[in-house]
């Protein structure tokens, strides 16, 4: 390991950081690109291919159905960039304070179905 390295704050305490109308929406991650790239479905049910900022390079770990922070690119509608990955807890405390809705892209299970006889 190299003598000088500095280490990186961790344990820091943060904010939670809400959605600005017309500047930045939230999102789901649909599918991984590759190339820090996500196909994500948006709460104004569009699907844009969304980059992960530079700060996230090895070090936020974005998987399939997490929710995101995005911010619109100018000039490109159905192209963002990944500004913030919402843990667990936060998007609880988004879902109990109506800012994202309950059902928000969750995976609906069908109880109700039958096979047919071939």
């Amino acid at each position: 390991m190299a003598k000088n390295k500095s280490k990186r704050k961790q344990n820091v305490p943060t904010t939670l950081e809400y959605s600005e109308e017309g500047v930045s929406i939230y999102g789901q991650v649909l599918k991984p690109l590759g190339s820090c790239r996500f196909k994500v479905s948006c709460s104004d049910s569009i699907i844009r291919v969304c980059k992960a900022r530079g700060s996230f390079h090895r070090r936020v770990w974005i998987n399939e159905s997490d929710i995101v922070l995005l911010v619109f690119r100018e000039g490109e509608p159905n192209k963002g960039d990944i500004v913030r990955k919402y843990l667990p807890y936060e998007v609880k405390v988004l879902r109990d304070s109506k800012e994202i809705p309950e059902n928000f892209n969750r995976e609906e299970t069908v109880t109700n179905f039958e096979f047919e006889t071939i």
